[in-house]
């Protein structure tokens, strides 16, 4: 096991929040991977308090950055032993958790992202598709988007939110840029939680759901259902969306 404290990371601009926090953390680890001896099987990251020394950042910022690289696989935290490398975070092409962007699904997987939106409606409660572990009320506005990889479709999903948070004349395009960022900005709330349902659904299927238009070139997709939660437990939307496995190659992590 490699303790790696003798490898400084930039500081990061105070204007920055943990979005770049995250990036410049994300970076220096990818350079302590990429750099890491063939005999080293473990690396331990500094701890927090010496990460938010040398980024010139909050400790509140940096426990937060790796909150979330943790999420999405890059490291795993060890009670009693500290942050280390997660050893087979290089192995998988993608990781797919709760909270994850579209946009940086594709870019992981090799692809130039972009993205849609193609309607943007109110539907009642009972009217969406979703079924999860406790029921919802309330009218909410749905959005349906098109991902694209290298410009060809991947990813049809509809978002569900309550129509408190967002309404039919907002900017989408702000939305599908990040909608975390946009949920916080708007809320002052953020995805700490998710239950999601996969299962798997032929064309022929989806075009029948989606009224005989065909947005995705695959004869079968991934479906992936999910219910948000905030940092109080409380339903932040739902989502429904449909992955081209063709583009996407797939893996999920979770801690348990």
């Amino acid at each position: 096991m490699t303790n790696i404290y003798k490898q400084k990371p930039k500081a990061v601009s105070k204007n920055s929040f943990s979005d770049l926090a995250r990036d410049s953390i994300a970076a220096y680890i990818q350079e302590l991977i990429d750099n890491r001896n063939a005999s080293e099987e473990e690396l331990k990251l500094p701890p927090e308090v010496r990460l938010s020394e040398e980024l010139g950042l909050s400790r509140a910022t940096v426990r937060q950055a790796l909150s979330e690289l943790e999420a999405e696989g890059m490291i795993m935290r060890i009670h009693g032993k500290g942050t280390f490398v997660n050893p087979y975070y290089q192995s998988m092409k993608l990781w797919l958790n709760p909270g994850t962007e579209f946009s940086q699904l594709i870019r992981g997987s090799g692809f130039e992202a972009s993205a849609r939106a193609l309607r943007v409606y109110t539907v009642q409660a009972d009217a969406i598709p979703i079924r999860g572990p406790e029921s919802v009320s309330g009218p909410f506005t749905a959005i349906e988007s098109l991902y694209y990889a290298d410009n060809a479709p991947c990813i049809f999903c509809i978002d569900y939110l309550p129509s408190a948070y967002i309404s039919e004349k907002e900017d989408i395009d702000a939305f599908l840029n990040s909608f975390h960022h946009y949920l916080f900005d708007k809320t002052g709330k953020s995805c700490k939680r998710e239950y999601i349902k996969l299962s798997s659904i032929s064309a022929e299927e989806l075009k029948a759901l989606c009224g005989g238009k065909v947005y995705l070139n695959s004869a079968s997709c991934l479906v992936h259902e999910g219910h948000f939660y905030d940092q109080n437990n409380k339903l932040l939307f739902l989502s429904l969306a449909y992955f081209d496995t063709n583009y996407l190659d797939l893996s999920l992590m979770n801690r348990i």
